[in-house]
């Protein structure tokens, strides 16, 4: 099966993901665009120092930091790509085409994919919504990979929102796309249990890694003719957006911690 897969920078469990589908007997991953828009997380660091604090942040930083200095030796891609892979490093591992573009939403990126003649597209945690001409260009469709057991907690950080609500139900669910945010049919959903208190990083990490398998186990289906059939779950009817600098403050008053 012919993937192309729709993402934004990670260094941490994204890559991952993409490095479980590349090594299935049952994915040609052709291509992996990430997104660079204002949604992106890290494109939002002035928003986390004063959320977080400047330790916080800093600790996170240095995170990411380790993971780009890591990669720079990629000439030593084989033992690197299986410690701290990138997406960058995977692309040259497994010799699918990396772009970074701006708006995947246009004429010219409709006429790459076309091109590629693909069989599905994924997305992990693209931070765009997909036009309807998008949507119907790959042969099966679009499938997401959401770190919360919809339709609780839909839209953006989802991990925040379950922690700072004190919410005991934490997953993943992969999804059909549609044009609207977090709303197409549910494929599949796990449970997993979690010992608190634990960070936002942490649990993102966590249900990112669970996700992963999960969007594995439902292309695998997919790809050996077995029918897939949603499951019966309502759509959402509120969608989170980006927390409040009060609202995370309150999280930090309370004992809560990014990372």
């Amino acid at each position: 099966m012919k993937i192309l897969i729709i993402t934004q920078n990670d260094y941490f469990s994204i890559p991952n993901n993409v490095k479980l589908l590349c090594e299935s007997n049952f994915c040609l991953v052709t291509s992996v665009i990430v997104i660079n828009s204002n949604s992106n997380i890290f494109n939002k660091k002035l928003y986390f120092i004063k959320g977080f604090g400047l330790l916080q942040s800093a600790k996170m930083l240095l995170q990411i930091l380790f993971r780009k200095f890591n990669s720079v030796f990629h000439f030593l891609s084989f033992y690197y790509y299986k410690k701290l892979p990138t997406l960058k490093l995977l692309s040259k591992v497994f010799k699918f085409d990396y772009k970074t573009i701006d708006d995947i939403n246009n004429i010219v990126f409709y006429d790459y994919i076309k091109a590629l003649n693909i069989d599905l597209i994924v997305s992990f945690s693209a931070p765009v919504v997909f036009g309807k001409q998008l949507l119907s260009i790959p042969k099966l469709g679009c499938v997401n990979l959401h770190c919360s057991l919809l339709p609780r907690y839909a839209g953006l950080f989802p991990s925040f929102w379950a922690l700072y609500e004190n919410s005991n139900e934490f997953g993943a669910t992969v999804h059909f796309m549609d044009n609207k945010i977090d709303n197409g049919d549910v494929l599949k959903q796990c449970k997993i249990r979690i010992k608190k208190p634990i960070s936002i990083f942490k649990l993102i990490h966590l249900t990112k890694k669970i996700g992963g398998q999960l969007m594995l186990s439902v292309i695998d289906e997919m790809s050996s003719g077995v029918p897939v059939f949603p499951l019966k779950i309502p759509k959402p009817e509120f969608h989170y957006t980006w927390p409040t600098i009060s609202e995370i403050k309150n999280f930090r008053n309370r004992g809560g911690e990014l990372i």
